[in-house]
């Protein structure tokens, strides 16, 4: 029979009472034959709950067979597999996905010097022939048009254990095979054993069904093994020996160490200039120039140096967060995401609080705390961000897209118990604002310009369209209404109506219609439009957007949009038809301004003037990305330029449009042919 830790086990656990990587999963693998496990995602995390029970897994030999989804965080799998790819594309993209789940994870084309315990440990199972990996999907391909998301994917998680006697502990519930699910998630797991009599025909059922995934007799899915060439790298990678936990070094203080190949001669300058500023500071660096990779290079060092740290990242928008969770993920990165509901992030984030600042024998790293903006505000993060006032400890954080904060009401919502403070964005201030930033970050430690990028080859030279346009008599006259509004009267919604003015007039559609008619190519086009509605001399109103939609598809232009009323999966599935040529492009409103990549796209219509320059400027970068097969970029602009009349705030505007049109003017390509154009106005 078991120990009595293992008869003793309790009908339930969940994290925060309990610890379910310590108390159930460990305690189990330190004493089993087998452990066979269905689980929706697998990361190489989960190999901390299993550290303690190493040594009687490889002594023993101990097999450890999982079968899971072949994604982890990525969650494009869907979007992947629609479109009009064949059958035989669509399993050799899985079985790619699949090799790249554990290929990632045991570090394959890593530096072997950068490859760490984890993933040495990792490959030396696998190669030894103890882990073995299944995947999982649905035979059903035929994915709905509406929505299409997690739900179509493998989304068992349950799992067995066999002990010598033949005796057998099940368990069933919300936990994915990772360290985050199995120590800070809110998850739980119910257990049952073979041993008693009330829990035998729940066991006897749990471990058929994950049997009938596993041998291929569930006629509903379709499994995969890793590919002979998979196995073959990682048997290469893997040590002949069984690898040792190193002893782990303590620093009083993270220190950068050597530049590594993996960060650009620049991005290391930027690393190098925040250690030197105390490791407070902003970097202003254009968009499409590495500002995650940069700070995600920050954490690791700073995580890799600190035991126990605590990091919290906090950037404005849903799909940007997610995006950071995937990127930290494929760094082999721990992360909770705080968004959504609360009770989906409070207790993990509690428990992992508490866990930093107990004193502790244990050396793990904590897994950082990915928030939305929203979240970050919300008063129960706040309230736990409090406790860590004036109490020990090394905390950092990273505020992405950080000139969101740059006001008097904002900026106290950031934790002055954090010594390490990284702020990011391309364009901090607008050129007459007060720097409310550095009451916090300090100032601008590094900033690595558009213009710099492009002379480095690091962003598509790209070539520059000034469209001149002008409003009509009834937006002329709006438009000195709505100013007035906002003068005399601090009316500060009234911004919003003079957004949304500049964003539809009627003109901008006029003209485009002209342009495109000019240019033959279609592929890798973004159309920034506004969020208001154009009003025809007739009186109707019709959205800009929609409008835009009817004149592509009018021109024969095949088009996606994403807006903000579409969900993450609708955008990355528009984005994903764009990359695969389905359509031609796309329509976007605000939602792309701010970290989302398209690097395929090669031109961009800018119909929505904005008040503000850091919009006209993120866009602009947005489109310079580099990919594959793109040499260059071309920028439609559509500037304003009168009518011209003796009125000082009719001026300041057309001022504001020169000036942003002088600046795009000045890194292009054809800068001479856009500045005789601008001159002649």
């Amino acid at each position: 029979m078991p120990s009595n830790a293992i008869l003793n086990l309790k009908d339930r656990y969940k994290n925060g009472y309990d610890n379910i990587g310590k108390d159930l999963i460990g305690a189990c693998l330190s004493e089993c034959r087998l452990y066979r496990r269905g689980t929706a995602y697998f990361s190489s995390s989960a190999l901390m709950s299993w550290s303690a029970a190493m040594d009687h897994v490889i002594n023993d030999k101990v097999k450890i067979e999982i079968i899971c989804s072949p994604v982890i965080s990525d969650r494009h799998l869907v979007e992947i597999l629609k479109g009009s790819i064949t059958p035989d594309q669509r399993k050799k993209t899985i079985q790619q996905l699949a090799d790249n789940i554990v290929l990632t994870a045991v570090g394959f084309g890593m530096n072997s010097e950068r490859r760490d315990y984890r993933s040495q440990l990792l490959s030396y199972l696998i190669a030894t022939g103890q882990l073995e990996f299944r995947f999982a999907i649905p035979k059903n391909y035929e994915f709905p048009d509406e929505k299409s998301d997690d739900r179509n994917l493998y989304h068992v998680k349950v799992g067995y254990f066999v002990f010598e006697d033949d005796s057998i502990v099940a368990f069933e519930g919300s936990i994915n095979e990772s360290d985050s699910a199995y120590q800070y998630n809110t998850e739980s797991a119910q257990v049952f054993k073979s041993w008693l009599d009330e829990d035998l025909r729940r066991v006897n059922n749990l471990v058929l069904d994950v049997n009938t995934d596993w041998s291929r007799e569930n006629p509903h899915i379709e499994v995969f093994n890793l590919s002979k060439e998979a196995i073959e790298k990682i048997g290469k990678l893997s040590p002949s020996e069984r690898p040792r936990k190193p002893k782990p070094v303590i620093a009083p203080e993270p220190e950068a160490p050597k530049p590594t190949s993996g960060l650009r001669p620049y991005q290391e300058e930027a690393l190098n200039a925040w250690k030197e500023n105390d490791y407070k500071g902003i970097l202003a660096m254009a968009t499409g120039t590495g500002k995650t990779k940069t700070s995600i290079e920050a954490l690791t060092r700073f995580l890799s140096r600190t035991d126990r740290g605590l990091a919290v990242i906090t950037v404005p928008y849903l799909e940007l967060a997610r995006q950071w969770v995937q990127e930290l993920g494929e760094k082999g990165i721990a992360t909770v995401s705080v968004y959504d509901s609360q009770e989906n992030w409070s207790l993990s984030v509690e428990n992992i609080i508490q866990a930093h600042l107990v004193s502790s024998d244990s050396k793990a790293q904590l897994p950082v705390l990915v928030c939305v903006n929203k979240s970050f505000r919300d008063d129960k993060f706040q309230n736990l961000l409090k406790r860590l006032n004036g109490k020990p400890g090394s905390r950092m954080i990273i505020v992405d897209e950080c000139h969101h904060f740059n006001r008097q009401n904002q900026i106290d919502y950031l934790p002055t118990s954090f010594r390490f403070r990284l702020g990011l964005s391309a364009t901090p201030y607008e050129f007459d604002e007060e720097k409310y930033l550095e009451r916090y970050f300090g100032e601008i430690v590094f900033e690595f310009k558009l213009s710099e990028a492009i002379k480095q080859e690091y962003l598509c030279p790209y070539t520059y369209h000034p469209i001149l346009i002008e409003f009509t008599e009834n937006e002329a006259a709006r438009y000195l209404e709505i100013i007035k509004k906002v003068t005399n009267n601090k009316d500060l919604d009234s911004y919003g109506e003079l957004d949304h003015l500049l964003e539809t007039m009627v003109s901008k559609l006029t003209k485009l219609e002209d342009v495109l008619k000019e240019n033959s190519s279609k592929t890798f086009s973004l159309f920034y439009c506004g969020e208001g509605y154009v009003e025809f001399e007739n009186g109707e109103r019709i959205r800009q957007v929609d409008s835009l939609t009817m004149l592509l598809q009018k021109l024969g232009w095949r088009v996606g949009r994403i807006t903000s009323a579409d969900t993450p999966t609708e955008r990355r599935g528009t984005i994903a038809n764009l990359r695969a040529q389905n359509i031609d492009a796309i329509a976007s409103m605000r939602i792309l301004d701010e970290g989302i990549d398209i690097p395929d796209c090669r031109r961009a219509f800018i119909l929505a003037s904005q008040r503000q320059e850091r919009q006209g400027i993120q866009r602009r970068g947005r489109v310079l990305r580099k990919s594959p097969g793109k040499e260059s970029a071309e920028l439609f602009d559509f500037i304003l330029v009168g009518p011209k009349l003796t009125n000082q705030d009719l001026d300041k505007l057309y001022n504001r449009e020169m000036k942003r049109a002088r600046m795009f003017a000045s890194d292009a390509l054809n800068k001479d042919e856009c500045e005789k154009i601008l001159d002649g106005v």
